[in-house]
């Protein structure tokens, strides 16, 4: 099941020690309540638990004390996550099969067994750029941070699938 390194450590990792410039990109990409993220570990009795109250067909958190529905303006109160107005799984922003900046992209984890949050994060870190390669790093970060609800270690791509480079990320939900 999920553990500390499965959580949040990887996105504390990489959001400590980022340069003005970085900080600046990420900021207007809508994600400023990220930066020098506080939290470095979620304990795992706490994960347990939301994972065993979670109703994902509902997105309601069944609790003793009634239920709680998990909604976009919810995450975007308590996590300051930006609440676009188009769904990023849309075909509005569909990536082509062969698109060369996918395989750009790819690319940087060509040593890497498997696509990890950690590897990501590793990557974020070692980042001196702004070009969008670094931005769809972060987007990769956060949305299998936050976005994900299963055991697997591996980085799901749906980001990458999904946004493209002429696309305001402050309007993806």
């Amino acid at each position: 099941m999920l553990s500390r390194s499965e959580t949040v450590e990887h996105l504390f990792e990489a959001m400590h020690g980022l340069s003005i410039e970085i900080k600046k990109v990420i900021t207007q990409m809508g994600f400023r309540d990220l930066i020098d993220f506080p939290i470095d570990e979620v304990p795992t009795r706490l994960a347990f638990f939301v994972v065993d109250c979670l109703d994902v067909e509902t997105m309601n958190l069944r609790l003793p004390t009634g239920n709680l529905q998990i909604s976009p303006q919810t995450v975007n109160e308590v996590l300051g996550l930006p609440k676009g107005s188009r769904r990023l799984e849309s075909n509005e922003g569909k990536r082509e099969k062969n698109d060369r900046f996918e395989e750009e992209w790819k690319d940087q984890y060509k040593d890497e067994t498997k696509l990890t949050t950690s590897a990501i994060s590793k990557q974020i870190k070692k980042t001196t750029n702004t070009y969008f390669i670094f931005k769809m790093n972060f987007l990769m970060l956060v949305a299998n941070t936050f976005g994900t609800c299963d055991k697997s270690y591996v980085a799901k791509t749906t980001v990458l699938e999904n946004v493209l480079e002429e696309d305001d990320v402050t309007e993806i939900d």
